[in-house]
């Protein structure tokens, strides 16, 4: 089976599967930052809205900003086109 082919659509599936986002990180896009790139541990994520992530800090981060998923230290989604991803079917099942 094919990976979610939106940011908001893979986070779901972890929850909806594992009822808990803590073995996530998110990169995002977060000009300032080393590499202009930050990173969010899934357990800093208070709410998966329609067009962002609301985070426990209160900082909302719309889905565009998102680059890439990781589950279990997976790659399961990116933005970048020569990324490889990781099935995520295969990750949720144990």
């Amino acid at each position: 089976m094919k990976n979610p082919k939106t940011a908001r659509d893979t986070l779901l599936k972890i929850y909806w599967t594992k009822g808990s986002l803590d073995e996530v990180i998110v990169e995002i896009l977060h000009r300032g930052a080393p590499g202009d790139i930050k990173r969010i541990r899934g357990c800093e994520i208070r709410h998966i809205g329609r067009h962002w992530l609301e985070l426990t800090s209160s900082t909302d981060i719309p889905y565009h900003r998102v680059l890439r998923i990781y589950y279990k230290g997976k790659l399961v989604f990116s933005r970048i086109k020569d990324d490889e991803v990781t099935s995520i079917d295969e990750l949720l099942k144990y």
